[in-house]
C-alpha cells in the first residue's frame, strides 16, 4: 500500500504542477487535518477558481472494542488528493469538491486472558491464541465540503485556510482475520469467525464517512 501510496503521489504532483505554474497566484501551505499532517499546492485562476493538491500522513495507536474483546490497533492516515475550489461569491467563502486517493488502514490484534465470545461460542485464551486483522477502505475516495480562505484579495504573502467536509471512503474491509491458538482448524471456530467479522464491520462502518477539519498556514507567491 505504501508503495502504490508514493507512486501515486508522485504522478499526482507531475500532473498538478503544470496547473499552478499557469494560475494567476499560487502557493504553498502546511496543513494540521483530520486526515493528518500534510503540505498543499494550490492554484488561483481567477476569483472565482481555485485547485489545490494536497499530501496528508499520520500513525497512531488506539484501541477497539468489540464486544468483550479488545483490539490494540495501528492506524495509518495517508490520502493524497486533488480539489476544486468554487468562490460563489468572488470572496473568501468556498465550495469544494475533489478525489483522494485513500490510503487509510489499520492492522488489529488482541490476545485474550480470559474466556471471550466470539460469534455465539464462548472460548478459552489458550484456544484463540492471538487475533489478528487489517482494516482498509476503498482506494479512491470522492471528497465534498465548504471552506473559507483569508486574504485573497492579496498576490502575496501568508493565508489562514480553513475546511469542514467529509470523506466518502466506503464501508470498511476486514482482511485476513485469524487466530493463532489450537482451535484454528476447526469449522464452527470458522463460522464464528465470521460472525466477528460482521460485527467489526458493523462496528467501523461509520467511518464510511470519514469527517475531515483542516487548518492551513499557506503562503502565496
Amino acid at each position: 500500500m505504501t508503495k502504490r501510496f508514493f507512486v501515486t503521489s508522485c504522478l499526482t504532483v507531475s500532473l498538478v504542477a503544470p496547473s499552478i505554474a499557469a494560475a494567476v497566484t499560487s502557493g504553498v501551505g502546511l496543513k494540521a487535518s483530520t486526515l493528518g499532517a500534510g503540505i498543499e499546492y494550490e492554484a488561483q485562476f481567477n476569483e472565482y477558481l481555485g485547485l489545490r493538491a494536497g499530501l496528508n500522513y499520520f500513525q497512531f495507536d488506539s484501541t477497539l472494542s468489540v464486544g468483550d474483546i479488545e483490539y490494540d490497533t495501528d492506524v495509518t492516515l495517508q490520502s493524497l488528493g486533488g480539489l476544486v475550489d468554487w468562490y460563489p461569491f468572488g470572496s473568501v467563502f468556498r465550495v469544494t469538491g475533489g478525489l483522494m486517493y485513500n490510503g487509510n488502514e489499520g492492522d488489529i490484534r488482541a490476545t485474550p486472558d480470559s474466556p471471550v465470545i466470539i460469534g455465539s461460542t464462548t472460548y478459552q485464551p489458550e484456544e484463540v491464541g492471538t487475533l489478528s486483522s487489517s482494516v482498509d477502505f476503498n482506494s479512491f475516495a470522492p471528497y465534498a465540503g465548504i471552506g473559507w480562505s483569508s486574504n485573497r484579495e492579496t498576490s502575496q504573502g501568508l493565508s489562514v485556510n480553513f475546511d469542514v467536509g467529509i470523506l466518502f471512503q466506503g464501508s470498511p474491509n476486514i482482511n485476513n482475520y485469524q487466530a493463532s491458538g489450537s482451535i484454528t482448524g476447526d469449522p464452527s471456530f470458522q463460522e464464528d469467525v465470521n460472525q466477528e467479522v460482521a460485527k467489526l464491520e458493523d462496528d467501523l462502518d461509520s467511518y464510511k464517512y470519514y469527517p475531515v477539519i483542516a487548518f492551513t498556514l499557506l503562503y502565496r507567491f
